[in-house]
């Protein structure tokens, strides 16, 4: 069986509120790798939804919705050379 193990999860929150209204950024990183050193790109070309959820629970705990990729930092690799 397949296993995917979280190495690193950051998430930065830029908050800023004032009588113009409010400003919020965020951007989260999470850098994942499968079995014991199998590391894997993924390529995503149009907007896709993050859901994290407990074995076993009915909901899930966290949503990201990711539409603007001027938010996420590219990783340069091999994997996405040719697409």
């Amino acid at each position: 069986k397949d296993t995917l193990r979280i190495d690193k999860a950051l998430q930065i929150t830029k908050f800023r509120m004032d009588r113009a209204g409010v400003e919020l950024a965020s951007l989260a990183v999470i850098m994942a790798t499968r079995g014991a050193d199998d590391p894997r790109a993924y390529a995503f070309r149009r907007p896709f939804l993050v859901a994290l959820r407990k074995r076993g629970a009915p909901l899930p705990y966290f949503l990201l919705w990711v539409e603007d990729a001027n938010l996420l930092i590219p990783v340069k690799s091999g994997a996405d050379k040719g697409d």
